[in-house]
């Protein structure tokens, strides 16, 4: 069984020892206490518009906050940095009318669209967002996928013309 054993470690005690000596040295480096060390600090969003990997000035409009995050794979919340659900739906059968659907980034990927991350602090928080929402104080429906299509459009037709794709 040695083979499995990694190297240059005698045997698997040796090497967890060092992995948690290696995870405190981290979590404590620069004088920070290892009880005020939290699961978010490590788990921040990461969601960008992909215009963002081509023109980084775009970053503070076209991404959402890098807040720190709960969650993990195989978990309801599933997120880390750069992976997660683009949404959640929950349905129970003969109350589909209470279903819920939460997305991070909203429901446009257009960032000067009013659903452009429409939500996102709501799933931040773990909560689940209706059929229905308040925006500015008012309630309000989100836009139809026809609202959506025609706004994803324009920006296709303004991106193209700015950068001559």
């Amino acid at each position: 069984m040695k083979k499995w054993i990694p190297s240059p470690y005698n045997c698997w005690a040796d090497f967890l020892v060092n992995q948690l000596d290696t995870v405190l040295t981290s979590l404590t480096s620069g004088g920070k206490k290892l009880t005020e060390a939290t699961w978010g600090q490590n788990n921040k969003a990461d969601i960008v518009h992909p215009f963002v990997h081509v023109l980084s000035f775009l970053h503070p409009w076209f991404a959402a906050p890098s807040n720190p995050l709960s969650g993990d794979h195989n978990m309801p919340h599933v997120n880390r940095p750069g992976f997660g659900a683009s949404s959640q739906l929950v349905v129970a059968p003969a109350k589909e009318h209470q279903g819920t659907l939460t997305m991070p980034g909203g429901q446009s990927g257009n960032p000067i669209s009013p659903w452009f991350l429409a939500g996102h602090d709501h799933w931040v928080k773990g909560g689940a967002t209706s059929s229905t929402t308040r925006k500015n104080g008012q309630h309000t429906r989100f836009g139809t996928w026809e609202e959506l299509i025609f706004e994803e459009s324009i920006l296709n037709i303004l991106l193209q013309k700015i950068l001559r794709v």
